[in-house]
């Protein structure tokens, strides 16, 4: 299935707001409620959209301490990666679990109450992951910008006469204009003379 322009709109607007109703999210997609429905739908179905979740702050939970811990396995071989990855996703302090490629085989982004709660996680759980040969932990200071939302890519270029010089370009709309939240980024059209 490919994408267009207003599937693109559809997506932008549900990352930023998941509980939408279809009603705003049709005035979004410049769309009928009807025919929104039925392209979120298919959206779904196409497993465009995986599911929908509600995200937690991590300092109300207690949780306000991430750290990153880098991974050495003592062998490549399929068993001793399968048997790491399963005893790691065991392990509900663990976010993620990323396979590298560079000096560490794997990274995880780990959450704590604090160091101290993170020595316990280590000590209870890190330290007894199967085939490890070395690891290293490095604490956030800050987060300087997170989100989950997903480049759901330009529009299309289709409009754009090839060879012109011309091109998409997206263009960010003052705070105060009188459009939906969802629609402050508009296509403008980006035409300089060729060389």
């Amino acid at each position: 299935m490919q994408l267009d322009d207003t599937d693109r709109r559809i997506l932008a607007a549900l990352q930023k707001s998941g509980r939408m109703s279809n009603a705003e999210l049709s005035e979004t997609a410049n769309l009928s409620p009807s025919a929104c429905h039925r392209r979120v739908q298919r959206l779904e179905a196409e497993g465009f959209i995986r599911g929908y979740v509600a995200l937690l702050d991590a300092r109300k939970l207690g949780v306000a301490t991430t750290v990153f811990v880098e991974i050495t396995l003592q062998g490549q071989s399929e068993e001793v990666l399968d048997a790491f990855e399963k005893a790691v996703s065991r392990i509900p302090d663990v976010l993620e679990c990323h396979l590298m490629a560079g000096t560490a085989d794997y990274i995880l982004k780990v959450v704590a109450e604090n160091t101290e709660d993170f020595a316990r996680i280590h000590r209870q759980h890190l330290s007894r992951l199967p085939g490890v040969a070395q690891m290293q932990s490095s604490f956030a200071l800050r987060t300087v910008f997170k989100t989950t939302a997903l480049p759901v890519g330009r529009p299309s270029e289709a409009m754009v006469p090839p060879g012109s010089g011309c091109g998409p370009t997206l263009v960010e709309m003052p705070e105060n204009a009188a459009l939906s939240p969802c629609l402050r980024l508009l296509v403008a059209t980006d035409c300089r003379p060729g060389p």
